[in-house]
């Protein structure tokens, strides 16, 4: 393939150069070098990776405790079971509690609940997540402490009620559960 290639190559540098010292005509011939879409897919392109990539990338220098690590972990976790927690949120079988914890919801349908077996876990691993999300604030910001933890989990509770869409649960301050009725309102009345 590659001799055929080569030949039709040679041949139409032959009939060019033929054609220029017939005609008297002078061609500027640049041969340059492409990757074809194949050879993209096959070497991949090459990026400079930025200092939060490499930082990220890079664990020998940080023990597996480290809060930072875990604060790392956990986001991207998050990331990974959201899809699941919006759709559980959106089936009413979950909601967000008021003390800043995703809880499984007593009105909740058992035969949707049979049928996801992983949804326990997920809301476990968000707890997790979240309550690693907290204590990263608290280390990392200097006018808090852990006395202030039930601050940052009610800041965060606000946060994941203002967040919410049409129809997801959430808990108010006195254990009552109310359904977000309209985006606008910060307080939909049951």
């Amino acid at each position: 393939m590659k001799n055929l290639n080569l030949q039709k190559m040679a041949y139409s540098l032959f009939c060019i150069l033929g054609f220029s010292w017939i005609s008297g005509c002078t061609f500027n011939i640049a041969l340059t070098s492409q990757r074809t879409a194949l050879e993209n897919q096959i070497m991949g392109s090459y990026q400079d990776l930025d200092d939060e990539y490499i930082l990220n990338a890079s664990v020998r220098g940080a023990d597996s405790n480290s809060i930072d690590k875990k604060h790392r972990m956990a986001q991207q976790n998050q990331k990974f079971n959201r899809d699941d927690i919006e759709e559980f949120k959106d089936g009413s079988i979950v909601g967000e509690a008021s003390n800043g914890n995703l809880v499984v919801l007593d009105k909740a349908d058992k035969s949707v609940l049979k049928s996801k077996p992983y949804l326990k876990q997920i809301v476990i691993e968000e707890n997790r997540d979240r309550n690693v999300l907290w204590q990263h604030i608290i280390e990392t910001n200097p006018n808090l402490s852990m006395q202030d933890l039930a601050k940052v989990r009610n800041s965060y509770s606000k946060l994941m009620i203002e967040r919410a869409r049409v129809g997801q649960w959430y808990q108010k301050e006195k254990d009552q559960w109310v359904q977000k009725i309209e985006i606008s309102e910060k307080e939909p009345v049951n």
